[in-house]
């Protein structure tokens, strides 16, 4: 299934969800009928996929960032050199990152790095 974007490029599109913030970032909760998750938690130092396939990220964001641990599939040079951490620069680990849960609930990309979860949309095609 695929999202058509037809928005002007100055613009975002924007899901809103109707999900408290206590149990988003508590990331329990589950849907009624079929008791899936709707909160994933993502893995430490997260890239998502690029048009070069899943095990590819080049994105410049890092999500759920953890300076100590190996960066998320930094398998090819391209991955290597991109991607860069923001809030936990310069840090040795997540705690010294200064995250808070207003940083972990914000979708702007200079909190990647304290982002570490999001909702799932289970859709059947």
């Amino acid at each position: 299934m695929y999202l058509l974007n037809l928005c002007h490029s100055i613009r975002r599109l924007r899901f809103e969800y109707d999900i408290s913030e206590a149990d988003f970032l508590e990331g329990t909760l589950r849907e009624a009928v079929t008791s899936l998750n709707l909160v994933q938690v993502l893995p430490y130092n997260y890239r998502p996929p690029s048009s070069f396939g899943d095990s590819v990220p080049i994105s410049s964001n890092i999500y759920n960032a953890a300076p100590g641990l190996p960066r998320y599939h930094d398998i090819f040079q391209i991955s290597k050199s991109t991607g860069s951490y923001k809030a936990c620069l310069n840090k040795s680990e997540r705690a010294f990152c200064g995250c808070d849960d207003l940083t972990r609930l914000s979708m702007d990309s200079l909190n990647s790095d304290c982002i570490d979860r999001v909702c799932s949309n289970h859709l059947k095609c």
